[in-house]
């Protein structure tokens, strides 16, 4: 009978019912516990599924923005959330105390589940007992003194990895490209570019490797990713301690298959674990399975090497033998291998991730970079270790704040860790939750609180380390998780962080290849970098590359060329820059000092370039227009050259600019490049390789003269050039370079060389002793000009009164008395006599006019351009009414003439015309 009624019912149902009524069913089975509440938590606000399914999370894992997303859901709701049936996120600094503190009685959630490979190890094992067991054993292991014996092991693949860069490097700066790394890497600009992240995997997995195994795995040697795993997996464990054979293995990308166990695992333990048996066997969770199997097959067939082969040293792996289970007896097989497991992940992504994401703040901070940088080259000086020591870097506060910082924005688990309240349950920020219920509190978001932190969160600023509220800070940061089941890898990790990052940082400098680009990431337990986040990097090293013995002999460039050795000049002409040069029409002869004047900063500058231990190798020869800078910087380069020293000196003239560079190299890759890259390129370059080779030992210092920094096109230009001199002495202090760099006393330079501690500064001024020296300087050219006419002019010709009015005219700028003293002697005249008459009347002519110096006058007068044909009184009847004009206000336009601005070499001009 009840089987016929069914039959009935049965008949009855059709497919189009059964489409509704499964459905119905399931929401029936989520709508029931959200009615029911439990535990007492339907009041607390969230996403509007996660309420009432698990999917709602789990479907954010999958994506692989958990952190972000819940990160949001707090900004929207508030502190305190629900993002599942049964799980409330808690946004609050002082609910980590709580939440995870020691005897509390909470223990991992079912989450954890999902991450159990070859059998629980101490990362996912549950019960509170069987963890303390283990506990005590790795944490032996990891203890500071026990750490400190692998220091030498991370600093030796430090060093290869930095030995491939710099190999890659040496091919990148020839314009080559190659494979080495997951998406290859290119030579452009000068520089090597590559994908950072490949890199820093093969370094942690090497590390990780040797400690743990005995062993790296070799993947900086052959920089890719590939490890060995075993065909049979439970063959070789019941093998252990014989050697396996090469056909028994295969090689799989480990770092590939790490990343895909990561966001198995991750989305599989958002979701219920009735649904995981079901959900791992969809399409597109298949591989994620395979992927857990394959990480297992890589501790595997590592812990077969190490028993097969003993080292004779203390390893991670020896220390786990020397283990007992919790019959007291050595640990098995499968859990000797679940916590070599652990050790592998623990040891692997977390370190490479957090690697790169530092060193991808700092890339994006120019003067976060700058800074670090000068404290390692203070600390470190001319250490010639490739990787630097603990004992080195161990104290450095910036570096350490480097590293914070970039830990409080890319925590290796970012996601809240959840946690199952006991038996009695738990009071957190004043709220009651009941037994069972799953806590978590977000490290992701707490450390983005503004509270905490300031307003401005996201952006990577180490500084903040040293400021606002310490302990504040200090409870908040949570990179390695807090309480009974925190990191117990820590110190292993800062170790590791603090050498990879001094190492680095220190020798190279980074920039990101699109600075626009925000960083890409998964999170899924660990934060990943994705691929396509891309760095350069630049090795503190210079130009024409691997070049040797270089020398310019008089490097005076003039117009498109350099003044000797033809040959050499059509090989380089079309690679030179146009547009800065040394202004042959204006600068020959080039100016230089008249015996015996300014002898005071001559041979203090002297001094300087002289003295091997002076601790600054930039001076700043500031001074107003026309007061002589040049001619101070011509005339120590030419008795720099008489000593025996090459020296350089390159005008800039506003007209041209320096803007836009063409790099003096015979390489067409480096045309158009930024200046960073031509500086570099040109001047760092062939120094480094001839200190590298030990030829700077006995090298006197070579003199670079930078005239007229302030004829540049743009102030930024001016700026930039400074702070690339600046980098180039902070990186490599020894280079044999000396910096003279000429300019007048502008308010955006000043403040520019305030910010360099490597440059000294020497003011020439208009004061007593310029008129000094201007005046000894006239007196010498009338003396040189009475013996060459002495059959024209009296012997005590000048008069002396009016000598005294040149001198006042002159004002105590030596580009006038100049000019003036070889307008009265040149040979076209043939009459010194009537020249200086001539000068005398104009001068006089000009009292009354409101013109405080000659320089005004000239000014005035260079409005009518006159030209060159006119004659003296003309000009002078001209210059009158000009004066009259503006006087007036009328100085735009006169009789047709427009007006321009005037600079210091067309006032010259001007008064050879006159």
């Amino acid at each position: 009978m009840i089987l016929g009624a069914l039959t009935t019912l049965y008949d009855r149902i059709d497919l189009q019912t059964a489409a509704y009524a499964i459905p119905g069913a399931i929401l029936v089975a989520h709508l029931i516990p959200w009615l029911w509440d439990p535990q007492g938590i339907r009041s607390y606000p969230g996403p509007f599924f996660a309420k009432f399914t698990d999917i709602w999370l789990g479907y954010v894992s999958k994506k692989g923005h958990r952190s972000e997303v819940i990160h949001e859901v707090h900004r929207k709701y508030g502190p305190i959330v629900r993002i599942a049936p049964n799980h409330i996120s808690i946004a609050d600094p002082d609910a980590l105390a709580v939440v995870y503190a020691h005897g509390n009685g909470a223990t991992k959630s079912n989450f954890y589940d999902a991450f159990v490979s070859i059998r629980r190890g101490v990362f996912n094992v549950r019960d509170r007992n069987e963890h303390t067991r283990k506990r005590k054993i790795i944490s032996h292991i990891f203890s500071q003194k026990n750490v400190m014996e692998f220091e030498p092991h991370i600093r030796l693949y430090v060093t290869q990895l930095l030995q491939q860069w710099d190999r890659l490097f040496g091919m990148a700066v020839k314009g080559l490209s190659g494979d080495e790394g997951e998406s290859g890497w290119k030579g452009r600009d000068g520089r090597l570019w590559f994908d950072l992240l490949p890199w820093a995997n093969y370094l942690a997995f090497d590390i990780i490797g040797d400690l743990a195994f005995g062993a790296p795995f070799g993947m900086i040697q052959a920089a890719k990713d590939v490890a060995l795993v075993p065909k049979d997996q439970q063959s070789m464990m019941k093998s252990y301690g014989k050697e396996a054979k090469e056909e028994e293995m295969m090689g799989i990308p480990a770092v590939k298959i790490l990343n895909g166990r990561g966001e198995f695992s991750m989305s599989l333990g958002s979701l219920p674990p009735h649904w995981r048996p079901i959900v791992r066997r969809l399409p597109g969770w298949r591989q994620g399975g395979k992927d857990v199997k394959n990480l297992a097959g890589i501790a595997i067939a590592a812990v077969s090497k190490r028993l097969a082969t003993p080292v004779d040293r203390t390893d991670l792996l020896s220390n786990l033998q020397a283990g007992r289970d919790g019959d007291g007896n050595p640990l098995g097989r499968e859990e000797l291998t679940a916590e070599a497991l652990t050790l592998l992940i623990a040891g692997s992504d977390t370190t490479s991730n957090s690697t790169c994401a530092i060193l991808y703040y700092l890339a994006g901070n120019r003067y976060a970079q700058e800074k670090l940088h000068k404290e390692l080259d203070e600390q470190l000086g001319t250490e010639d270790e490739v990787a630097a020591t603990e004992a080195q870097v161990k104290r450095l506060p910036y570096l350490e704040a480097c590293i914070n910082e970039g830990l409080r924005l890319h925590s290796t688990s970012s996601l809240g860790l959840p946690r199952l309240v006991p038996e009695g349950g738990m009071t957190v920020c004043g709220q009651f939750f009941p037994e069972g219920t799953v806590l978590s509190v977000p490290s992701y978001t707490i450390h983005r609180d503004p509270t905490v932190w300031g307003e401005d969160v996201e952006l990577f600023r180490p500084e903040r380390w040293f400021e606002g509220d310490q302990a504040a800070m200090q409870k908040t940061f949570n990179p390695f998780s807090v309480g009974p089941r925190a990191c117990v890898g820590r110190n292993l990790a800062s170790l590791e962080l603090l050498i990879i990052i001094a190492s680095i940082t220190r020798r190279y400098d980074f920039v990101l290849e699109d600075p626009d680009q925000k960083n890409s990431f998964s999170c899924w337990f660990i934060m990943t970098y994705l691929s396509d986040v891309k760095e350069n990097t630049r090795p503190s090293v210079g130009a024409f590359h691997q070049a040797h013995h270089i020398a310019l002999n008089q490097p005076m460039l003039v117009e498109n060329m350099i003044s000797n050795g033809e040959p050499v000049l059509q090989t380089l002409k079309p690679y030179t820059d146009p547009r800065t040069y040394l202004d042959s029409s204006a600068r020959h002869p080039p100016p230089s000092c008249h015996l015996n004047t300014r002898r005071r900063v001559r041979e203090k500058l002297t001094s300087a370039l002289d003295d091997q231990s002076i601790q600054f190798k930039m001076i700043w020869l500031r001074g107003p227009a026309d007061t002589g800078k040049s001619a101070v910087a011509q005339t120590l380069a030419m008795e720099s050259e008489e000593k025996g020293r090459f020296s350089a000196s390159i005008f800039l003239s506003r007209t041209r600019g320096w803007d836009k560079y063409h790099t003096i190299v015979n390489d067409p890759q480096l045309l158009d490049k930024s200046p960073p890259v031509q500086f570099t390129k040109l001047i760092i370059h062939p120094f480094y390789f001839l200190q590298i080779s030990g030829r700077t030992a006995t090298l006197r210092p070579l003199l670079i003269v930078l005239d007229g920094l302030d004829e540049c096109e743009s102030e930024d230009a001016q700026c930039e050039l400074i702070y690339m001199i600046a980098n180039a002495l902070r990186t490599h202090k020894d280079l044999p370079l000396f910096w003279l760099i000429c300019s007048r006393t502008e308010e955006h330079l000043q403040y520019a060389f305030a910010e360099v501690v490597e440059c000294a500064r020497e003011n020439l001024a208009i004061d007593a002793e310029c008129r000094a020296d201007v005046e000894y300087f006239l007196r010498s050219e009338f003396v040189k000009i009475r013996a060459k006419y002495r059959n024209s002019v009296p012997v005590d010709w000048p008069a002396e009164t009016d000598f005294e009015i040149v001198v006042r005219a002159v004002s105590g700028l030596f580009i006038f008395a100049s000019t003036v003293m070889k307008d009265i002697g040149s040979s076209e005249h043939a009459n010194p006599f009537r020249r200086l008459q001539g000068l005398l009347s104009f001068l006089q002519q000009l009292d009354g006019l409101a013109i405080v110096n000659l320089l005004q006058a000239l000014d005035l007068f260079y409005a009518l351009a006159p030209d060159p044909g006119d004659e003296h009184e003309n000009i002078m009847e001209q210059l009158r009414r000009v004066i009259q004009k503006r006087e007036e206000g009328k100085e735009s336009c006169f009789e047709g003439k427009s007006s321009r601005s005037l600079s210091a070499w067309s006032m010259q001009s001007f008064l050879w015309l006159a």
